[in-house]
């Protein structure tokens, strides 16, 4: 979110690309860091105005969320 509010934001999607493929090769799909990169990754694509893609983001990072914690 750093590079995001300093006007990075395609830095910071690059980032948070790259760390959401470690993440994923290293932990699976299913795990609450990958939950919150994508939620990171939702709060960029907002500040952009990209609000279709930051929900579909939004409700990624909530169903991983939900089924790793719990309700």
């Amino acid at each position: 979110i750093f590079h995001s509010t300093l006007g990075g934001s395609a830095r910071a999607m690059a980032l948070y690309d790259e760390a959401l493929a470690i993440q994923t090769a290293v932990l699976g799909r299913q795990s609450k860091d990958v939950a919150e990169t994508l939620h990171n990754m939702a709060i960029v694509h907002q500040t952009l105005g990209e609000y279709a893609r930051a929900m579909a983001l939004y409700d990624e990072a909530l169903a991983i969320q939900t089924a790793v914690l719990g309700r």
